[in-house]
This record gives structure tokens, sequence and C-alpha cells, in this order.
């Protein structure tokens, strides 16, 4: 950041104390201040364990602000942010577009995200929200309260994020969550399995110093799938797989991690990087063995895990990132999702405009040769 914050530093001008806004190093917060969202929208994404990671791994001084509402020990709101590197020096949520995950401010009282938003904009630097959710209140305040500082620009995206499957009255779960034809399916699938070797589901819930080895090994499988030949598996992403490792490691101390496999005889055919958090079982990470693709290793494994979700007592089972063709067989809950972003009527804001023109150029050549160059569809 450009300075120095404390807790004492206010961003707001005077308003009543309950609105004011608050300044304060990342560092100040902790897992328990942060729990205090539980139950209003908090994600695993607004852990603890994963802003911190993403601070040291994705902002360029591995430091962050906080911008909160309230008392510091329970705020009513607040925004982590940090400042990117580059001519624009644009502010970025914490966690979110980095980790290419849906994030949303957090808050226990919709009011309080406008005295946020006015603080947030007097900073006159552009803004990455990356994407959240449609109908979030965020959205509303940006465009209200940015006219005459800055441009919005709001781009509802094609495909939905989070998918998600309610597991109450889970007794009948996974059964009931996909179609008596698919249902079919696995089952041959897992006979046919069965025939190449025993296939047997493990939940393996790490200490610290066990995440290493287990990374390594979801990283094995995962390159043997078709993020291995797009190369954008871990294996391929130092940045990606740091950021994965320390939140691990990170949320391990607290039990929240479960890596997941899928065996068959002596050889892993599909894994999962998850988590356990208010409640939910969060899946952030899957990858499959491709030798194995014949009978969807994948599906039997994510079959097994909602059907351990049940018998831990979950409320939900969440599927981070995308909607995708698989997630649908699965759910058709899921969040609309919108991208924003804010550019201020200043030098700032001209290059940031500049700059995100020229990446949008660039991305679509990628995608495009990407497109021609792999063409197989996707699958788990």
């Amino acid at each position: 950041m450009n300075r120095e914050t404390t807790d004492d530093d206010i961003a707001s001008e005077p308003r009543a104390a309950g609105t004011a806004v608050h300044i304060a190093p990342l560092s100040a917060l902790s897992h328990e201040i942060l729990d205090a969202f539980r139950g209003r929208g908090q994600t695993v994404m607004h852990s603890w364990e994963w802003l911190q990671s993403a601070v040291e791994v994705y902002a360029p001084d591995q430091e962050a602000s906080v911008y909160y509402v309230g008392a510091k020990d329970r705020p009513l709101a607040l925004a982590p942010i940090y400042r990117t590197a580059g001519l624009a020096r644009r502010y970025r949520l914490v966690g979110s577009i980095d980790t290419g995950e849906t994030v949303d401010v957090m808050h226990t009282d919709g009011a309080v995200v406008t005295s946020l938003v006015k603080a947030l904009l007097r900073i006159s630097r552009p803004l990455d929200f990356g994407h959240f959710p449609k109908n979030a209140l965020l959205t509303e305040c940006i465009e209200s309260l940015a006219k005459g500082k800055g441009v919005v620009v709001k781009r509802r995206l094609p495909m939905r994020a989070m998918p998600f499957l309610a597991l109450a009255n889970g007794s009948a779960y996974p059964e009931k969550a996909i179609s008596k034809k698919r249902r079919g399916k696995l089952k041959r699938y897992r006979r046919t399995a069965s025939k190449v070797g025993a296939v047997k589901t493990r939940v393996v819930i790490p200490t610290q110093s066990d995440v290493r080895a287990l990374l390594d090994q979801f990283i094995a499988v995962e390159k043997n799938s078709w993020k291995g030949k797009m190369r954008t598996a871990l294996a391929y992403d130092r940045v990606q797989a740091e950021f994965i490792e320390r939140f691990c490691t990170m949320a391990a101390q607290r039990g929240m991690v479960r890596f997941c496999f899928l065996d068959v005889g002596d050889t892993v055919a599909a894994a999962q990087i998850a988590a356990v958090f208010d409640d939910r079982f969060w899946s952030i990470k899957i990858g499959y063995d491709e030798r194995f693709a014949k009978f969807s290793p994948g599906e039997l494994l994510l079959m097994d895990l909602v059907k351990y979700a049940v018998d831990e007592g979950l409320t939900h089972f969440e599927f981070c990132g995308k909607e995708a063709e698989w997630t649908r067989r699965w759910t058709s809950s899921a969040h609309e999702i919108v991208a924003l972003r804010y550019y201020p009527f200043n030098a700032f804001g001209a290059i940031a405009v500049l700059e995100d023109g020229a990446a949008l150029i660039w991305n679509r050549v990628k995608s495009t040769w990407r497109n021609r160059s792999f063409s197989r569809p996707q699958r788990v």
C-alpha cells in the first residue's frame, strides 16, 4: 500500500460513529474476527487463511489493507484490498481475481456498504473487483456513488459461478442429485473400474506437515488430465501452486483441509483438494488421470464426497469456480455473476483503460489459439 496504516486511521468524512470507515493492515485481522461473518454470505474465500495466502503470493509487496466499518474486533462490513504493480496503481479485492473465484465484500448490515464504497472511491485509483453475484449490494452502491467521479464498467458474464448442492434432508443424496440414467451409468463405471482394481475413496484430513506430500499426489494426477495438455494444471503454474500450498498449510492448522482420492488398485485415478468451512464442503481443485477416463473417475469420487458431506452433517456441497457441463449434471443451482471495474477521471484511470483494452485483445488471441489447438470436451 502507499503508506503505513493503523486501526486508528479514518478513511471517511466525519459521520455517525457507527458508519465511520477505518483502515488497518490486513495482518490486524484474525480468523476469529472474520468468522463473525459466518452465515451471512461468507465463503471459504473470505476465510483468514485464503486472504492471507493470497496476499503473500499475489500482492507485490506482500501487504494489504482492510477497510472496515464498526469495531475492529467485530466489524459490520469490510473490504480487504491491495495495490497491484504497474503504472495504473489499481486496487483489487484480496483473493478474488487472482484466484479466479467469486468474492464479494463482507457485510452483516447492507446499510454500511455505502460507507465502505465511499471510502474506496476516495482512493481515486482504478478498482478491480473481479466478479461476484449479480445482485450484490456493491454493484448498486458503486454505480450510484461513482457518478461524476469516474466510469463504472459492469459486464454480465455468460457463465454462472459457484454451483452448489443444498444438502437439507440429505439422506437421499447423492442419488437424488442426479438423474436415474446418470446413476445407472455411474454404477456401471464403478463396476468397470473394479475389474481393473479395488475401487476405494480416501478422505485425508492433513496436519501441516502432511500437506506437501499430499499436494504432490494431487499435482501428479491433475497433470495427467486435460489440464495438463492445456498446461493450466498446478504442475505448470508455479504461482497458483504456491497459493494452494500456503492456503492448505494454514488451513490445516484448523482442520479445514480435505485431500480426497479415488484409488483404482494401487493407482490414484482422481483427486480433489477441498475444505470444510462454515458447515459446507468446498470443492476447490479437481483432477483425474485420463488413463481412467472411460469410467469417469472424477464423478465416482464426487459421488462419494457428496455422501461424505451428508454423513458429516454439512449443509451444502459447494463447487468453486465457474459452472461447467459436468457441474450441471449434478445441480442447476448457481449464481449469476457480473464483472465490475471502476476507472476514475484522472491519469491513473486513463492508463488502466489502455491496459485493459490491450489485455482484452491479447486474451481473445490466446482464446482463439487454444480453441484451435484443443477442442476435446472437458470431463471429470
